[in-house]
């Protein structure tokens, strides 16, 4: 096997990408210093700092960690810790990367479960969650059944509520949010049931599980 066969498709994008900022005329190279050197630093030290955290808080819970080769489950936690790796470097958000290092140690303390499947969805879903999003799960999932109250998210987006109810829309169509029915109203158009949002099964374990 070659060295091209051993590269990720991610290490070719990358050096496709770099290859071509290099053969810009008179600036190519500038460039391609600054852009891939300072990328891979930030990479490097983010990474660096998420294990070097990550090692310290894990030193009170090592007790508690299965040894990993030996479990059946191991390529496919491995796997998820992977992906969690692969966001860290990517991250540019510090809260997120507190997320990770929570789901990081609950895949370790989880791995003779079988929710990897779910755990898998959880790693993909939170890169693309905005800080709204996240507040309303996080902040829903401790009230009284668990309900969103839209209202107090307002604020947080110079009270646009059509802003809010389209991150609770997402929410519901990823199936963190569910739609609760309420009594029988009646107004200007006749009669309605009213609607609610609240934080689903899925969402409150999604919630568990970077959060906890």
């Amino acid at each position: 096997m070659d060295n091209d066969e051993k590269l990720s498709w991610k290490d070719r994008r990358d050096l496709i990408i770099e290859a071509g900022i290099g053969s810009i005329p008179t600036v190519g190279g500038a460039l391609q210093t600054l852009y891939f050197g300072a990328k891979n630093e930030k990479r490097f030290k983010r990474v660096e700092r998420f294990y070097e955290e990550l090692y310290i808080e894990i030193e009170s819970i090592k007790e508690k960690l299965p040894v990993i080769h030996e479990t059946e489950n191991a390529d496919e936690a491995i796997s998820i810790l992977e992906s969690i790796n692969d966001e860290v470097e990517k991250a540019s958000s510090q809260s997120k990367i507190y997320n990770y290092k929570k789901a990081f140690k609950n895949v370790l303390l989880r791995f003779n479960n079988d929710s990897f499947d779910e755990e898998k969805y959880f790693i993909q879903l939170l890169p693309a969650l905005t800080d709204l999003e996240l507040n309303i799960l996080f902040s829903s999932n401790k009230n009284e059944y668990k309900k969103v109250s839209k209202g107090d998210f307002y604020n947080h987006d110079k009270s646009n509520p059509n802003l809010v109810m389209g991150n609770i829309n997402r929410l519901s169509d990823l199936g963190l949010l569910h739609i609760v029915f309420g009594t029988l109203l009646s107004g200007g158009q006749g009669a309605y049931i009213d609607q609610s949002f609240a934080v689903s099964d899925l969402g409150s374990k999604f919630i568990s599980f970077i959060f906890e």
